[in-house]
């Protein structure tokens, strides 16, 4: 039950002029280019918006719809500037048919120091690693599937801005509230991650070499890597992970999407072993 105290300060202007300068963050947000403009981000949807209004990131402003303003008054914090359009303002203001009647500009935070990575990381099983998807939504998925699990920290290389506006809607805000460490020497972060954390590195890989999920045992701790579906991961991060592991599937079917088989990882991995030493 949410029992804030609804604000009652807020500072509402509505639209009456599309081309306010104060609504530059806005525009054309279609643009795949935009994965972040001068260190902000881009919510979408109620759901979304009030999750980073809920997370602690400074707010830069909200473009709601009269409707939205109401269903989302109660988490606004003072002070923050709130522009009420109808959803043909907002659409013609953003540049494509948005219907969800609420956005928000949030203000991104400084990447993790890779000791921070290490003390997010310290009281979890899993760590999630990603490297060289590019694709937004499958960045979203993996990192909505990661809080699903409990993950204690995403790191990522050579990937998609997970602030990107397509990444932070799939994701459903949870890029909000998991700790992302993005690096540009993943093979050194990884053995320093492993040695620190007592991890055993386990690579998602579809070749004749990889070992059935099913086979492998369930160690304390855990980093799960993931590559870009196609290419997969690097030769380099291969050769230092402990093992190699498949999904065995229908055979006419070469592989899963990366955010599936993430998910599959993910609960295999979390699932307890049974006493009997199997799955």
């Amino acid at each position: 039950m949410n029992t804030r105290t609804p604000a009652t300060d807020l500072s509402i202007t509505p639209v009456d002029d599309l081309n306010l300068p104060t609504l530059e963050v806005y525009r054309h947000l279609k643009d795949r280019r935009l994965k972040c403009r001068q260190g902000l981000f881009i919510a979408e949807g109620q759901e979304v918006v009030r999750r980073l209004l809920r997370s602690g990131f400074e707010v830069h402003s909200l473009l709601v719809t009269r409707e939205k303003l109401e269903r989302l008054r109660p988490d606004i914090p003072p002070g923050v500037p709130v522009y009420t359009a109808s959803v043909r303002q907002m659409q013609e203001i953003a540049g494509f048919a948005i219907h969800r009647g609420a956005v928000a500009c949030g203000q991104r935070r400084e990447n993790l120091s890779l000791e921070a990575a290490i003390s997010a990381a310290a009281d979890g099983r899993m760590v999630m690693v990603m490297e060289n998807i590019c694709d937004a939504q499958n960045v979203g998925l993996l990192i909505r599937n990661a809080a699903a699990f409990r993950v204690g920290l995403v790191v990522t290389s050579c990937c998609c801005d997970p602030f990107y506006r397509r990444a932070v809607r799939v994701s459903m805000g949870n890029v909000f509230r998991m700790p992302i460490y993005d690096t540009d020497h993943l093979i050194d972060d990884l053995l320093i991650l492993r040695d620190r954390l007592s991890l055993t590195l386990v690579a998602a890989e579809l070749s004749a070499q990889a070992v059935p999920l099913h086979e492998v045992p369930i160690p304390p701790r855990v980093a799960l890597l993931f590559g870009a579906e196609g290419g997969g991961l690097s030769p380099a991060v291969l050769e230092v992970c402990d093992h190699r592991v498949v999904i065995p599937m229908d055979p006419e079917s070469d592989s899963v999407n990366v955010a599936v088989a993430a998910g599959i990882f993910l609960h295999t991995f979390a699932s307890p072993p049974r006493c009997d030493g199997g799955w």
